[in-house]
């Protein structure tokens, strides 16, 4: 699913076309793939700095969010996979975290939001 679909739910038919396809991009699909992912993906994928990561990551394998496993090859490499519990978690925050981008964009116009997805798309490039 790419992140315009949500979006596109959240904000009504009148705003879903002026949103793109493009490749969700939150800290949750980070770890949501079948393979996991390293704290340096993670980090490029998030505003903070890999020790920041190292950090946040400790705190969540302790509330049993994630599992991290070092390869066996290269013990330098360390991938978190997300676990039951965390999906469990981001599934309680699916609801709160809608009505709060319903609430941020309700006042934009359809051609307002696609002014906004345009000049967010080229930040983003």
């Amino acid at each position: 699913m790419s992140a315009a679909e949500p979006l596109a739910g959240w904000l009504g038919a009148s705003g879903a076309e002026a949103l793109p396809d493009c490749e969700r991009q939150h800290g949750q699909s980070c770890v949501t793939g079948a393979h996991g992912a390293c704290g340096s993906e993670i980090a490029s994928r998030l505003i903070t700095g890999e020790p920041d990561i190292s950090r946040l990551l400790d705190r969540m394998e302790k509330r049993g969010w994630i599992s991290r496993r070092r390869d066996v090859q290269d013990r330098r490499f360390v991938t978190a996979r997300i676990t039951p519990a965390g999906l469990e978690t981001l599934a309680a925050l699916d609801t709160p975290i809608v009505e709060l981008h319903r609430r941020q964009f309700e006042s934009l116009s359809g051609a307002e939001l696609a002014q906004l997805t345009a000049v967010v798309e080229k930040l983003l490039v």
